[in-house]
């Protein structure tokens, strides 16, 4: 509401699922449109109010997005595309963008350490973004096109000092770990920051400029003012829903004047995004054009269409979201772009509502707020692995949700089974679920305590479950099972099948390994087919999910879970701890080639951030 008006009145449509398949606004002749896919869910087809089409096509074992196709609905041409490999990692190495605008393809190619951080975004046509890391994340080098530069960091993971071949810049933090003289593509900015941690005022290097921001007690920023020679060439106020900025006024005017309005995807409440941009007639509540943004698989704004779908925007960014071809006449005047976050230009950062991410660093300005509960390095940003994942807020992981939400269903579905209920999967306490989700999003302490527990339950359940399978009693060293789920298997251990069967029927301390599994490494199709019809023949026709996934794991192989493992499995950034999967003797990425059931070693739960 602006006044007695409303910026935006939508009306939504749902299919006999619940999942939303229109909305209409008011203002708009054609409705947004959604069509799904009737066995997977997954969304096929999205159709904007201007004729153009968005079509998803998907990888039929691994579930991710292979291509994505944005078409004139009437007579069906593509006008941009974009198409996606990916290793067994399910890493995107390589990216092939196509549009009217250029007669071939130009293709991307990445490559990974074995910490699965983007090491080189390499153009086909030329040109490369390359970076090097330390053991914990900081840059150590970064070469991007035709700029170099070398990183030295503290032990509080602070970047003491960026170096060219001709310059040198002293970055310097408060004792809260404010970084409060940054670099950007702007210019040096000296920063200054409120008892929250948020940043209030930048002031360039020569003072000629000084950006003044103020907060609400949400942590969102309202208002933003420029001040450029003593003169003010810009005074904004923004409105939010949730997190989510939906309109701009413009306080240079007597009475604040309505300049933008923005909507949201609705379908994808975590991973929003930025769907249309209305411009209004300035001092009047009249419709000026709507705008319709396209994206990347990774919600980075690509184009921004008309509803003549004339192109008025064309973006492409470095890895870590550097601006390096802005073309058309609205280039500069939409301010979502990278991973339809809102890029303040005149400071050369991208604002998250929580923090700002300077792309020059590639890494946020201050301290995760979550502090070390977040991890170890609170300053680098999604595990530098930007080409499969991005943050929201600044501070929310995405796949930390994800998790907690998994675990606490996954609890309740292995309690169910022990209780003897008829519907265990449905039975379920869904406010349960959405507060171990918003939990695991924050990255809770107790995230890592559950992690722990993770390992050691898997750790030693599949060492039980080898035994079994050779035919093996149950002999621990000290005379006492290691696990929950262990001190049970030793009670029965004479029956090698009712051993089995009471595997089978869930212990609830092993719905933790079950959810842990299926995060880790998702099971391959062919292999869950055979598995299934198996099962079902034996017991005639009766099958769960569960149980498929649980007989699968009891014959993977495990001899990583053994106790000579050199590197410390709790600390995910000891030198030795290889993110990428190992063989029982010697290390190598080849080892899915050769084994392509092998399960990586589990390690805690850690958000990703």
């Amino acid at each position: 509401m602006l006044g007695t008006r409303a910026v935006q009145h939508s009306h939504l449509d749902y299919d006999h699922k619940g999942a939303i398949i229109g909305m209409n606004l008011e203002g708009l002749d054609t409705p947004f449109m959604w069509q799904y896919d009737e066995t997977s869910g997954f969304l096929n087809q999205l159709s904007y109010p201007n004729g153009m089409v968005r079509k998803n096509t998907y990888d039929p074992t691994l579930n991710l997005i292979t291509s994505i196709d944005y078409e004139n609905s009437e007579d069906g041409s593509a006008s941009i595309g974009y198409a996606y490999q990916y290793d067994e990692l399910m890493r995107p190495i390589q990216r092939r963008d196509s549009r009217e605008a250029i007669t071939s393809t130009a293709t991307r190619n990445f490559t990974y350490n074995n910490r699965s951080e983007l090491v080189k975004d390499q153009f086909q046509a030329g040109g490369s973004f390359s970076y090097q890391y330390d053991n914990i994340g900081n840059r150590k080098t970064a070469y991007e096109l035709e700029k170099e530069l070398s990183y030295e960091a503290n032990d509080l993971n602070q970047y003491t000092n960026i170096s060219t071949e001709k310059t040198l810049f002293i970055p310097d933090y408060d004792t809260d770990g404010n970084q409060t003289r940054i670099k950007t593509s702007t210019g040096i900015w000296n920063i200054c920051y409120d008892a929250n941690d948020r940043p209030v005022t930048f002031i360039s290097e020569d003072e000629r400029i000084v950006v003044t921001c103020n907060y609400d007690c949400q942590g969102r920023r309202f208002e933003k003012k420029i001040v450029i020679n003593g003169t003010t060439s810009g005074h904004i106020y923004y409105l939010y829903h949730g997190y989510l900025q939906i309109a701009e006024l413009d306080l240079m005017y007597p009475i604040p004047a309505l300049l933008k309005s923005y909507l949201w995807d609705p379908t994808e409440p975590t991973a929003t995004r930025i769907l249309m941009m209305t411009y209004w007639k300035t001092n009047t509540m009249e419709i000026e054009e709507h705008l319709y943004y396209m994206h990347d698989v990774l919600k980075n704004v690509a184009f921004v269409f008309d509803r003549e779908q004339k192109q008025r925007a064309y973006y492409e960014y470095a890895p870590f979201g550097g601006l390096f071809t802005a073309l058309g006449d609205m280039a500069q005047a939409n301010k979502f772009r990278f991973s339809c976050e809102h890029m303040d230009d005149e400071l050369g950062l991208i604002y998250y509502n929580y923090r700002h991410l300077n792309p020059q660093d590639g890494r946020w300005i201050n301290r995760d707020p979550l502090q070390e509960s977040a991890g170890w390095n609170l300053y680098r940003t999604v595990k530098n692995l930007p080409t499969k994942s991005y943050d929201r807020l600044g501070c929310i992981g995405i796949f930390g949700a994800l998790g907690g939400a998994l675990i606490d269903y996954g609890f309740q579905v292995a309690t169910n089974y022990i209780k003897g209920k008829e519907e265990p999967w449905t039975d379920i306490d869904w406010g349960s679920v959405t507060t171990s989700a918003a939990l695991g999003a924050v990255g809770v302490p107790g995230a890592l305590k559950t992690g722990t527990k993770i390992y050691k339950n898997i750790q030693g359940g599949l060492k039980m479950r080898k035994r079994i399978k050779a035919g093996q009693k149950i002999r621990m060293c000290d005379g006492k099972p290691k696990t929950p789920h262990g001190r049970k298997l030793h009670k029965r251990q004479q029956n090698k099948n009712e051993v089995y069967q009471m595997y089978k029927n869930g212990a609830q301390d092993n719905a933790l390994l079950l959810v842990s599994i299926i995060l880790l490494k998702r099971i391959g199709s062919e292999i869950y087919e055979e598995t299934k019809k198996e099962i079902e023949q034996q017991n005639k026709g009766c099958c769960q999910d569960i149980i498929v996934i649980i007989t699968i794991i009891s014959v993977l192989r495990i001899e990583d879970f053994e106790e000579h493992n050199p590197y410390d499995p709790y600390d995910p950034y000891d030198p030795y701890n290889p993110i990428q999967p190992i063989g029982p003797s010697t290390p190598g990425p080849d080892i899915l080639e050769t084994n392509p059931n092998y399960i990586p070693p589990i390690r805690p739960f850690y958000p990703l951030r």
